[in-house]
């Protein structure tokens, strides 16, 4: 529920749900011929189908042109090898290979244990990945796209784009990274200890200012612009079986379902989710029409705001508020459930790899 799966909750650049669909369903009639296992995050890799079609991936990279291959035999043919690495802390990153359009770079890395069991399925960069360039980008996405079992691989693909929609071929650009999550745990379809008794009305709220902001609905498009909203002052501590996370609020503001989830340690093990309503009939599920994300300090069994929060503070909690559109009398035909990954392992190092970015 909170930095990077929502993105849901920053200004990622990501694909069509359509698109998504398309290749998760390409994906899944294909994995089982090799021994890679493909994420629906691939679906990044068809926006490149467009471009020239000049075979430039050099043979010796074959678990990238063997993932590539499960998309589409012409994917790799896009891409320029740069095979390049660095190691830091028993962990080897790779930049594979880089394809260059116009303003967009994709690039693909690789990261493998060399010494123990670190690196898996589950892999995540925790926003942890900073990229050095001589001109102005935004980072548009960065995916796990495919687990190697027999190499222990894990591949990664990065687009970034320059935001003054110049050239970028021939630049230099450095890529670095501080840490990694994986041995994720999930935990789907949760129904959460939540009673209608337990539903508050006249509950204090304070404004503070959001980390995050997504939703379904485009009434509520507006908000994202405000920077600020008004949230529940945490004032529960109900355990729901997800590592150190929490529900910390439920309450009725203006009519509508407020529910507070928080985790600790949020940087190094990045706990996120999404909870939702279930019709007890049907089964339908019914999303939160919105959700903030936000930064609140713990000092003794007190939350207080402040930047300051924003660090690796020990203190630190991170919030995500669920928004319903429901009646109180509607509410009664659902339960409350969730869905939920929380990470197991963070692994520090200094990876750093600078290289040119050419086109074919």
């Amino acid at each position: 529920m909170f930095s990077k799966r929502y993105e849901r909750l920053n200004n990622y650049i990501t694909p069509s749900s359509e698109l998504v669909n398309k290749v998760k369903n390409l994906s899944e009639t294909r994995k089982n011929k090799s021994h890679i296992l493909l994420k629906p995050a691939i679906a990044m890799m068809t926006l490149i189908l467009t471009y020239c079609s000049m075979p430039v991936l050099a043979a010796n990279v074959p678990i990238i042109y063997n993932l590539m291959y499960q998309v589409s035999p012409s994917v790799a043919q896009y891409f320029m090898p740069v095979q390049k690495t660095c190691e830091s802390n028993g962990i080897e990153m790779e930049v594979v290979s880089a394809y260059i359009k116009d303003d967009t770079a994709q690039i693909y890395i690789t990261l493998k244990d060399l010494k123990e069991n670190r690196v898996d399925e589950t892999t995540d960069l925790n926003d942890s990945y900073k990229i050095n360039r001589a001109f102005d980008c935004s980072i548009g996405h960065c995916e796990n796209v495919g687990y190697d079992v027999k190499t222990g691989k894990a591949t990664f693909l990065i687009t970034i784009t320059n935001n003054e929609k110049k050239n970028i071929t021939g630049e230099k650009l450095t890529f670095m990274m501080s840490n990694f999550i994986s041995h994720k745990k999930k935990w789907d379809e949760i129904k959460l200890p939540i009673s209608t008794k337990q539903i508050e009305s006249n509950i204090k709220t304070q404004k503070i200012g959001i980390s995050g902001f997504s939703t379904t609905n485009d009434k509520y498009q507006y908000k994202f612009k405000q920077y600020e909203e008004d949230v529940i002052i945490p004032n529960k501590d109900i355990d729901f079986g997800v590592n150190d996370m929490r529900i910390t609020g439920i309450a009725y503001l203006d009519n509508r379902l407020h529910i507070q989830v928080s985790a600790k340690n949020n940087f190094k093990i990045d706990n996120h989710g999404e909870i939702y309503l279930k019709n007890i009939e049907t089964n339908e599920k019914k999303l939160s029409d919105y959700h903030v994300g936000f930064v609140l300090g713990k000092k003794g069994d007190k939350y207080e705001y402040s930047t300051n929060y924003y660090t690796h503070n020990e203190d630190r909690r991170d919030f995500t508020e669920y928004v319903f559109d429901i009646s109180k009398e509607e509410l009664k035909n659902y339960n409350i459930y969730g869905d939920f990954v929380a990470g197991g392992l963070n692994t520090e190092g200094d990876w750093k790899i600078t290289f040119p970015l050419e086109a074919q």
